[in-house]
């Protein structure tokens, strides 16, 4: 922790456990959907989305309510058989 003088503003760092600065701001803990991006949308209320990793998950939409279902891999295999799929309560999937 240090001030810097010409401001008045404390300055606080956070270093993590393999010594490099970390930004609370911007890490994935902040929101853990927030490294995957849609990748998929279709007219029936199924939204897919897809991590660089090849994780990935998808939303189903009915009358206003959300289920979710994830995987590591194999989305395009997911997205496919999606209707066929079984989804579940966002705290239960993630």
């Amino acid at each position: 922790m240090s001030f810097d003088d010409a401001l008045k503003i404390k300055v606080v760092e956070l270093i993590g456990a393999d010594g490099v600065l970390k930004n609370p701001a911007t890490e994935d803990k902040q929101d853990i959907l927030s490294a995957y991006k849609i990748t998929d949308i279709d007219d029936t209320g199924y939204y897919g989305y897809l991590k660089a990793d090849g994780s990935w998950y998808i939303m189903q939409e009915i009358s206003g309510a959300y289920r979710y279902i994830k995987g590591d891999s194999d989305y395009s295999t997911a997205w496919t058989g999606r209707a066929g799929l079984s989804y579940d309560y966002f705290n239960q999937v993630f």
